[in-house]
């Protein structure tokens, strides 16, 4: 068998991965603002500050060396996967979804982080002193839900159109 069997299947395999990684670390982002959203339209203060701090810690993972540039890595593994003559027709379709891909997660989480806490600033606050029932109260009264609503749905919806954007690199790929 010549150059392409061997190398074909070892470019596939390597996106395929880095997408299959992708679409779980979407999954489990999608999961956590879901409940996110859910507990700020209840006003559960002590929920919905443990999910923000969920995000906060995937935040700090994402934007580590170890853990960041998740769409880059895939980018150069798709560079490598395009050199192959079989995708040559599909080169430029594959690219732009790529790049959709970029633009959607870019810093996507540090943005919505940065955004919940400065809306969640009075139970940051307070949590971290150790809240009595009336510090609970002030700090419900003092929280602009629909803001923390909006953002946590914004991430969902973003996440929504990142776990679209995987799935349709897969089939361009699997064919």
């Amino acid at each position: 068998m010549g150059l392409f069997s061997r190398r074909g299947p070892k470019e596939e395999r390597n996106v395929l991965n880095i997408l299959e990684r992708e679409y779980k670390f979407f999954l489990r982002l999608y999961s956590i603002a879901d409940r996110l959203h859910k507990y700020a339209e209840s006003e559960n203060i002590k929920e919905t500050h443990n999910y923000f701090k969920e995000l906060k810690g995937w935040e700090r993972r994402e934007q580590s060396i170890r853990w960041g540039a998740r769409v880059s890595k895939l980018k150069g593994a798709i560079n490598e996967l395009l050199k192959l003559p079989r995708f040559a027709a599909k080169r430029r379709e594959i690219e732009e979804l790529v790049n959709e891909m970029k633009i959607f997660e870019g810093d996507l989480l540090k943005r919505t982080v940065e955004d919940l806490e400065s809306k969640l600033e009075p139970i940051i606050e307070g949590m971290s002193r150790g809240a009595t029932i009336q510090t609970i109260i002030r700090m419900q009264r003092r929280v602009v839900w629909p803001d923390i609503i909006k953002i946590a749905y914004k991430l969902m919806w973003d996440l929504r159109a990142l776990t679209a954007l995987d799935e349709k690199i897969k089939k361009i790929i699997e064919g």
